[in-house]
C-alpha cells in the first residue's frame, strides 16, 4: 500500500504572482505602472516562476524521510524475499490415465521470468467454481414449502421472534481477468462461507470419476487459496475517533 503524499504548499504560479502584486500598494505605493511591459512586473513573474519550482521540490518527500516516518510508525522495511504465485494446470486429454503429474522443482515461466514449483501436482480432469449461499426469496411452490416446514419441524420449530432465512447457491463472479473472486460477495452471503465446487471437465462423465481405476481413484486433490494483497486506501478507511477528552470538573465524561 502506498502512503498518501501530503502537499505542504500547493500555491501555483498564478497565485504567487497575485500575492506579489497585491503587496505592491502596501510596500511601494509610488509604483503605479503595473503593466506586463514594466521591468518590475517581469522580476515579480521571474520570482514566482522560481518559487513555483522551489515549492514543487519542497513537496517531494525523499526516500530517507519516508523511511524515517515509517520507523516512527514502527513499520520496519520488509526484507527481500523471492516472488511467488499460484498457478493451475489443465489436461489436453481429460480421459488420460494415469493423469499427468508435475514434479516438484519443475520450471514454469511468467514471460521470461522462471519459477520453480514447490510441490508435486497431479493434473486431474476437474475444474473448480466458487459458490456461496446467497439470500433468496421464500419459496412459492408447494413442494418447497412442504420441505421448509419439515425442516422447521425437525429442529423443534421456531423460537419467539425467529424467522426462517432462505438462500440459494450462487456461483460467484470472477474479477476482471478471470482471476479470483471479490471477498465482498462472500461477505454478503448468509453465512460468510466460501464453498468450492469440484466439477468434471468437459468430455468426462461425473459418475466415472468415482469408479475404481478412474483418474480420481486414490489421487490427492490439491486446492490452492491465495489471499489478495490489495488493501483499502487511507481515503477508504474511517478515521479513528480518538480518545474522549477529559471532562471538566463536575461533569461526567462522554459515555460515562
Amino acid at each position: 500500500m502506498s502512503l498518501p503524499v501530503p502537499v505542504l504548499d500547493d500555491r501555483s504560479y498564478d497565485q504567487l504572482v497575485a500575492e506579489l502584486r497585491g503587496r505592491i500598494p502596501a510596500y511601494t505605493p509610488e509604483w503605479t505602472n503595473q503593466q506586463a511591459s514594466d521591468p518590475g512586473i517581469t522580476l515579480l513573474e521571474l520570482f514566482a516562476f522560481l518559487g513555483e519550482n522551489l515549492l514543487f521540490r519542497f513537496n517531494q518527500i525523499p526516500d530517507a524521510t519516508r523511511l524515517w516516518l515509517l520507523r516512527m510508525l514502527r513499520v520496519p522495511p520488509r526484507p527481500a524475499r523471492p516472488s511467488s504465485g499460484l498457478i493451475t494446470f489443465s489436461q489436453q486429454n481429460p480421459s488420460l490415465i494415469p493423469p499427468p503429474a508435475v514434479n516438484q522443482g519443475s520450471i514454469v515461466r511468467a514471460g521470461a521470468l522462471p519459477f520453480e514449483t514447490l510441490n508435486d501436482v497431479i493434473s486431474l480432469p476437474v475444474t473448480a467454481r466458487a459458490v456461496a449461499k446467497m439470500a433468496a426469496p421464500a419459496p412459492t411452490t408447494p413442494e418447497l414449502i412442504a420441505a421448509v416446514e419439515r425442516a422447521i419441524d425437525a429442529r423443534g420449530g421456531l423460537a419467539a421472534g425467529e424467522a426462517p432465512e432462505f438462500y440459494a447457491p450462487q456461483t460467484l463472479k470472477t474479477q476482471p481477468g478471470g482471476i479470483g473472486v471479490d471477498s465482498l460477495q462472500v461477505a454478503q452471503s448468509v453465512n460468510g462461507t466460501l464453498w468450492v465446487a469440484v466439477i468434471a471437465a468437459d468430455g468426462v462423465q461425473p459418475a466415472g470419476l468415482l469408479t475404481p481405476g478412474s483418474p480420481l481413484d486414490g489421487a490427492p486433490l490439491s486446492v490452492g487459496l491465495w489471499l489478495t494483497d490489495q488493501y483499502p486506501t487511507m481515503a477508504e478507511v474511517d478515521p479513528c475517533g480518538g480518545l474522549n477528552p477529559p471532562a471538566p470538573a463536575g461533569q461526567a465524561a462522554p459515555g460515562g
